[in-house]
């Protein structure tokens, strides 16, 4: 049949004359199509998913009795925690990986894709804070839920112990580390104070810390170069008095030699005079100083010396008169030459004296000149000595609290992990969703049907109504002669058709009695599990 460029829009009746043509392959093939599917889908493996839960429990001691030496960040050591039991050595602990003997690595990452471990966080509870973990919940997919429940819980014991010995070890590790930074603490404090001791014994005197008692000793020190001075005054006098007496001429009579001798002797004079001054600078110092005071002590040792000088001027005076002659000689007698030798000696020992003192002065100046240069390089090395220390202190403060922390991890597991509620018998398969692939299959099998009915449809191109003979020959049809069989083709075609009917329906309530089997037989046949 020849046809045109264009189809007939189909009407009504012709989408019902195309349904009663094409319904058996329609129907055929949506319900052969449905049962392989779900025959299928039956006879897919099983696989039950079994559930553990661990918590974390705080310390229940008291924070200032046990301190946390854990690191803190509790993501961290969850991952940690999670790597750990994920690995080839932890996980061949289990029976399962055990009677397996070696394990291939493809079976290994399978088993791990059956294992899922997550933290559990809830931050509506006031009790704990935002985010933060506190439990952990373990899965396993098995093949059955027998073998689902048992690896799970083995799965949560290994956590607890890989728990357990993580967080005992991770304190060991942080006492550790903290005791080898003890000792370099120590080293420090030691090499800062060393330098400090041999910067204090090389530059003593010039420290700030010295200030006071350099200007004090410098102050002393030239109370003394004043009583010095004086005092070498006094001698040169005496030399110079000594001398002129050996160089007068003899006196004739007694009374002028009397009147000589009663006169006021200028060197004894002088020597009341310093001694009065003395004595009063005692008095002054008393009144402001305690009796033990240094300048106290120095003034009282100098008024004994000087009253010792007096009493033996006076002493010499007193001689000098109950053994006079009655002429006095041009030379000098024993008297004068003792006195001129004691003065000469009292002369070079002030004399030395006057330079040792100088020397000092000197040196306490050149300190005292020299302490605001010192400062800064002493207060760096305080400064530096004051840090190592409190560093020291710091570091032994936590050594301290690690070892009382580890010991009580170790005696009473502070931070614990407790399996709450162990895994229970799963009553339902997880995967796969049956129902789901079901009702994609009975999907694609009406639309499978749908277009293979179309398809066959549209291979035939022969004229099936009035319409289509108007439609593409363009003639009036006056009437329709049916198709008169043969008897012989008749019973053919009608046997034909009752042998498809009931191989489909055969199909149908085998492949339906099937899958009744799979679903309903399940609970008491092993080999589905």
């Amino acid at each position: 049949m020849e046809t045109g460029s264009t189809s007939r829009p189909l009407t009504g009746e012709d989408y019902k004359a195309i349904w009663k043509r094409r319904k058996w392959w329609f129907l055929g093939t949506t319900a052969l199509v449905t049962g392989v599917t779900c025959l299928v889908v039956a006879l897919l493996p099983s696989f039950y998913r079994s559930e553990a839960l661990i918590l974390i429990e705080q310390p229940a001691a008291q924070q200032e009795y046990v301190k946390p030496i854990v690191a803190a960040d509790s993501d961290q050591i969850i991952s940690g925690l999670i790597q750990q039991v994920m690995s080839r050595t932890v996980l061949g602990r289990l029976d399962l990986l055990k009677k397996s003997g070696a394990v291939a690595e493809k079976d290994l990452e399978d088993f791990r894709q059956a294992v899922t471990i997550t933290p559990l966080r809830d931050s509506n509870d006031p009790r704990r804070p935002a985010g933060k973990p506190y439990g952990l919940k373990v899965s396993f997919l098995g093949s059955s839920p027998e073998q689902a429940q048992r690896v799970t819980n083995e799965l949560a014991a290994l956590v607890v112990d890989e728990a357990g010995r993580m967080t005992l070890e991770q304190a060991e590790k942080t006492t550790n580390v903290l005791r080898a930074q003890l000792e370099l603490a120590v080293a420090k404090v030691r090499g800062t104070g060393e330098a400090l001791a041999n910067f204090r014994k090389q530059y003593a005197g010039q420290l700030p810390i010295d200030e006071q008692l350099t200007i004090q000793t410098l102050s002393n020190l030239q109370t003394e170069s004043q009583v010095n001075t004086q005092a070498l005054a006094r001698t040169r006098q005496n030399i110079a008095d000594v001398e002129t007496a050996m160089q007068s001429p003899a006196a004739g009579q007694s009374e002028t030699s009397e009147a000589s001798s009663t006169a006021q002797d200028p060197g004894l004079s002088r020597l009341v005079t310093d001694l009065q001054t003395l004595k009063d600078k005692l008095a002054d110092l008393q009144s402001r100083y305690k009796p033990g005071h240094p300048d106290v002590i120095k003034t009282r040792d100098q008024i004994k010396l000087l009253e010792a000088e007096v009493a033996t001027e006076k002493a010499e005076r007193a001689a000098s008169k109950t053994s006079k002659p009655g002429v006095t000689p041009t030379h000098a007698t024993p008297a004068t030459v003792a006195r001129a030798r004691q003065s000469q000696a009292e002369l070079a020992a002030h004399t030395a004296e006057r330079s040792q003192l100088e020397r000092k002065i000197a040196q306490y100046q050149a300190n005292l000149l020299a302490i605001p240069g010192r400062q800064q390089q002493y207060s760096e090395l305080e400064r530096d000595y004051d840090a190592a220390k409190k560093d020291y202190e710091t570091v032994r403060d936590q050594v301290s609290d690690a070892e009382h922390s580890t010991d009580v991890y170790q005696r009473q597991k502070v931070v614990r992990y407790r399996i709450q509620d162990y895994a229970s018998l799963p009553a339902t398969a997880e995967l796969p969703v049956r129902w789901k692939i079901n009702m994609g299959g009975l999907g694609g099998a009406l639309a499978l049907g749908l277009v293979l009915a179309g398809f066959m449809e549209l291979r035939d191109t022969s004229a099936k109504s009035e319409p289509d003979v108007d439609f593409y020959f363009g003639l009036k049809c006056l009437g329709l002669i049916p198709e008169l069989p043969t008897p012989v083709k008749a019973k053919r075609g009608r046997g034909k058709r009752y042998a498809w009917m009931l191989a489909s329906g055969l199909l149908v309530l085998v492949l339906a009695g099937l899958n009744l089997y799979m679903y309903f037989g399940r609970l008491w046949s092993p080999w589905a599990k």
